[in-house]
């Protein structure tokens, strides 16, 4: 059934939410101008097309949230009756976030394959993210067809959770997957070692903002029911997954400076590739060249060449 609207739990932390949407959205843009910046001529079409489709979206979302706050604030001032018709600007703009949240997790989906090569793990992921998205816009849906009340979102918290559960497993999937693709990558020498160990610690904190904001909303939706409290979560949560693309974009040249670094106090000559397509990111260990469409990393121990030629110079 319908619950009786609070001015603090649904206009309140809707106001939050514009807030801390649009501090996360000029923090996305900034990310934005230094990728293009820096990658318009290294990296290929489809990462870039990507990239401004994640721009794309945000600005829709955030321009349609503040829409609403706007008519609820401004337009209907001093109209209490007002907060409890639901402004059809505040359903629109998820379907931009949900849309965010896919494309994201398929730019980690094909990243899991390049490094697997398996269509069951990352056909898994996809499955779980399309899921997501299928169940939300299926929110979205009915209540842009059936319902005309703000209190009547409540009716449908059983498909917030589930599209919230899907969001959670898909992200933690993700995390888990390319953690222990890497791990399982490494081969036992100390430098190529330290290089997997900061993709798996940069993979992880990239991972945990979005994994938190779903279990957040879930505990919301579950813990305080027919409030709207989780709002102030969900609507931030696409902030979150294109600052942390954005974020793995942009850390390339940051990782292989950390690996240039050692190259100056070991015997064992190594090279990181970083791609101009980082959405196949492969890994390549003990003499494979550097490709231009993975990440890889190529070993070439000097050790046994080196002690031949010093050995030639002394019998000369």
């Amino acid at each position: 059934m319908a619950v009786p609207i609070n001015l603090d739990t649904t206009l309140g932390f809707l106001s939050h939410a514009v807030v801390l949407c649009c501090i996360l959205y000029g923090a996305g843009c900034m990310q934005a101008w230094f990728y293009y910046r820096k990658y318009s001529k290294r990296d290929s079409w489809t990462v870039q097309t990507l990239v401004a489709a994640v721009i794309i979206c945000d600005t829709c979302q955030i321009g349609f949230l503040y829409a609403a706050v706007y008519n609820y604030t401004v337009t209907n001032q001093g109209n209490p009756l007002a907060l409890t018709k639901l402004d059809p600007n505040l359903i629109i703009e998820l379907i931009f976030s949900g849309m965010i949240a896919f494309l994201v997790q398929h730019f980690y989906c094909y990243r899991i394959y390049a490094l697997s090569k398996s269509w069951l793990l990352s056909g898994f992921v996809s499955l779980t993210s399309l899921g997501s998205l299928v169940t939300l816009y299926y929110f979205i849906g009915v209540v842009l067809s059936q319902y005309t009340e703000l209190a009547q979102l409540a009716l449908l918290d059983n498909v917030s959770i589930v599209t919230n559960v899907l969001g959670i497993v898909s992200d933690f999937a993700i995390t888990f997957l390319m953690i222990f693709l890497l791990q399982r990558s490494k081969t036992g020498f100390k430098n190529t070692t330290d290089v997997l160990n900061r993709l798996i610690v940069f993979t992880f904190n990239t991972g945990i903002p979005t994994s938190l904001c779903s279990i957040v909303t879930l505990i919301l939706l579950e813990g305080v029911p027919g409030t709207f409290i989780y709002i102030f979560v969900y609507v931030s949560m696409g902030r979150f997954y294109t600052n942390c693309l954005l974020v793995t974009l942009n850390s390339r040249d940051y990782i292989r400076q950390g690996l240039n670094s050692d190259l100056t106090s070991t015997s064992e000559n190594y090279a990181l590739s970083i791609p101009n397509n980082p959405l196949e990111s492969r890994l390549e260990f003990a003499g494979t060249n550097s490709t231009t469409d993975g990440i890889s990393i190529r070993i070439d121990r000097d050790i046994h060449t080196s002690s031949s030629k010093v050995r030639r110079r002394r019998s000369a």
